[in-house]
């Protein structure tokens, strides 16, 4: 899987590279833009991004504000053409006025994050 992720990865930053440098090579120089330096920001948006039930990947900065716990969370956007983006509880969570918000990323424990 990591060596997927790796050639995966590759692609990409060839391909964004190759089309930045060509229209903007004295902005963007090659040199500046490095494979290890786009990986480090791909994860770094990975690891806060939304996306497994959206249409693309999305930085949410207020989510990303919230704590994490395991319970079962679920959030969409743009439902009913409202162009916002919801997290909710689901099953038997629910939030008592005044209380903290949680997000979950899966079944883990904080140092794990």
């Amino acid at each position: 899987a990591a060596l997927n992720r790796n050639i995966y990865l590759t692609n990409i930053y060839k391909r964004i590279s190759r089309n930045i440098y060509e229209y903007n090579p004295e902005k963007f120089p090659l040199s500046d833009f490095t494979f290890e330096r786009f990986k480090f920001c791909y994860y770094t948006i990975q690891a806060r991004a939304f996306g497994k039930r959206l249409p693309w990947t999305a930085l949410v900065p207020f989510a990303d504000c919230l704590n994490h716990s395991n319970l079962q969370t679920k959030y969409d956007y743009n439902v009913d053409c409202n162009n916002c983006f919801r997290l909710f509880p689901t099953g038997n969570n629910f939030y008592s006025k005044g209380s903290e918000v949680f997000n979950s990323y899966g079944r883990r424990h904080n140092e794990n994050l």
